[in-house]
């Protein structure tokens, strides 16, 4: 710790920042080398059409002729093409395609963001080298690098704006601190909320705006003229910025302004209703069964068990367990946690902001660790805090016995490391990996693909596999499911030129063969190319692998 303390006294701050920013990102682009993540959930699909949208140079896609054979979850398909989420995640993921060739580079930036924006948000509250050791945290933290990190559907984006959000609100708090840059990176931060977390965001941003007004009100604050000029004008400015872009966005997605495109989605296909005591929307009807069954049984199954009291305490108790163990996956922290705060007054208010936020997500009928990413960089001054209790008592004891929070530090490095281990050894024959191989294999073979998948009716409606590029009519492989004879020879005959591939996703092994039926007579197995041997040996192996 001496001679991280002498390197944040030496260095100016924005190198700091720097440094940290890419130890974490090189961290991350570390571990996506080693072993590549490939989207296996809805929403990893529908960030990855997003980004390749925006990476096309387009906000959105027109509404394909055929759209029926492309419906998918958490995709809308009218009155445009686009995933249903908000549009920050995918813009990271965009730039990492354009830039790198791959959305994952555009994850590993903002694991790099979070972690140089936490060490900005905790300067307001801690000295500089406690800072960098809460940046260095979040560069070592499981959570952020080997989940957030190695996926496509993010969290990381959010906690940093949370952490402008946090440290802006705390600057503000100073009587006598510049105003203009801390309501500026305020701002910014809600801005990046509205795009990624607009929920949790729109409490976390009002209940720190409360903290601040607490503290002017309580202890005094600028004069008003200094407010109206200092805070009013460049935060405002910044948030009409920022509402004109979403409002553009929205516009070109569901053709107005102040509908998101995920209340078009929820409109057209969803059931469940966003909060516990809403009714669900038990008249939607389906033109395929796999989003029905999705929609009516899975995406319902939350909603069913927190229909009694003691399945709501259940289940609330159960999602805030995995977001604790998220967060705080040692003891150890646990119990900085706990010496932390206890004793320190100025950190009550904060503390509020994070409680307030866990509870209006608890009104959710979901709950996940990324919900909680704007409140993320309370729990982690919290946690730093209490490593400076630790070490103010162990002055304490002579300089020879004053081990124990390198020690401290030291074990959640270990732990990470071995929690990262585990993360390069995974399994790479999931289901997921089974439709990478099949489609990196059409890939490199010339010519363009048309693929009918067949599902069958007891198919797990989780293992998704018509996802498409923006750009459905000149993507090289085409995903499509299959719904009626007259329609799959309609589709068929649209992509005529095509090699077209019957997908049995729900064969063990996984089978992908020509496609057997009419219009067009299809290729015999002798005549197949290279793609149907290998994709049929690649099938096999992943098949075997799933059983």
């Amino acid at each position: 710790m001496k001679h991280l303390r002498r390197l944040c006294r030496a260095a100016p701050p924005w190198a700091v920042l720097l440094t940290i920013a890419a130890l974490a990102a090189g961290i991350n682009a570390v571990l996506v080398s080693l072993n590549p993540p490939v989207p296996r959930v809805h929403d990893e699909f529908s960030y990855l059409l997003a980004a390749d949208t925006f990476a096309s140079g387009r906000l959105t896609n027109p509404t394909h002729t055929h759209w029926p054979h492309f419906e998918t979850m958490h995709v809308i398909q009218k009155p445009s093409y686009q995933a249903k989420y908000p549009p920050g995640q995918a813009v990271l993921l965009a730039a990492g395609q354009r830039l790198l060739g791959d959305p994952i580079a555009g994850v590993c930036l903002a694991t790099g963001l979070c972690a140089a924006a936490s060490v900005w948000m905790l300067r307001a509250f801690a000295p500089p080298v406690w800072a960098a050791i809460g940046g260095l945290l979040v560069a070592l933290h499981a959570g952020i690098q080997l989940q957030w990190g190695m996926c496509f559907w993010g969290g990381a984006l959010a906690m940093a704006a949370g952490s402008l959000v946090v440290g802006g609100a705390a600057r503000l708090a100073r009587r006598h601190a510049p105003l203009a840059g801390a309501a500026s990176a305020f701002a910014a931060g809600a801005v990046g909320l509205a795009v990624t977390r607009p929920f949790e965001g729109f409490i976390s941003v009002c209940m720190a705006a409360v903290v601040v007004a607490g503290v002017w009100i309580t202890r005094g604050g600028p004069t008003w003229r200094a407010v109206a000029v200092g805070v009013i004008a460049p935060a405002g400015l910044i948030g009409a910025v920022g509402l004109g872009l979403i409002g553009t966005y929205n516009a070109a997605v569901t053709g107005t302004p102040l509908k998101m495109p995920y209340m078009v989605y929820e409109r057209d296909y969803g059931v469940t209703p966003i909060f516990v005591w809403q009714q669900p929307n038990l008249e939607q009807r389906y033109l395929n069964p796999v989003l029905e069954r999705f929609n009516y049984a899975a995406a319902m199954w939350s909603y069913r068990q927190q229909q009694t009291w003691q399945g709501l305490l259940t289940m609330k108790t159960w999602f805030s367990r995995c977001v604790l163990e998220f967060f705080f996956q040692a003891p150890v922290a646990l119990a900085l946690l706990a010496a932390g705060w206890v004793r320190r007054r100025w950190l009550l208010p904060w503390l509020a902001v994070a409680l307030t936020t866990w509870a209006a997500a608890c009104m959710t009928v979901w709950m996940f660790p990324h919900y909680l990413a704007p409140v993320a960089p309370v729990l982690l001054l919290l946690t730093v805090t209490g490593l400076r209790t630790f070490r103010t008592l162990e002055r304490r004891l002579p300089p020879g016995r004053r081990w124990l929070t390198p020690t401290l530090l030291a074990a959640q490095a270990a732990l990470f490391a071995a929690a990262a281990y585990d993360q390069v050894d995974a399994s790479r024959t999931t289901w997921a990996h089974g439709r990478h191989a099949f489609e990196q294999q059409l890939l490199s073979t010339p010519g363009e693909d048309l693929v009918m998948v067949r599902y069958r009716p007891d198919h797990n409606v989780h293992d998704e596999w018509v996802y498409n590029r923006a750009d459905i009519d000149n993507a090289p492989v085409v995903w499509a499911r299959e719904l009626n004879a007259e329609s799959d020879c309609r589709l068929i005959d649209y992509f005529a030129g095509r090699r077209v591939w019957l997908m049995l996703a729900d064969e063990r092994p996984l089978r992908l063969m020509p496609y057997p039926g009419p219009p067009r007579e299809a290729p015999s197995p002798d005549a197949a190319t290279g793609p149907s041997r290998g994709l049929a040996t690649a099938g096999a192996g992943l098949g075997r692998a799933a059983e």
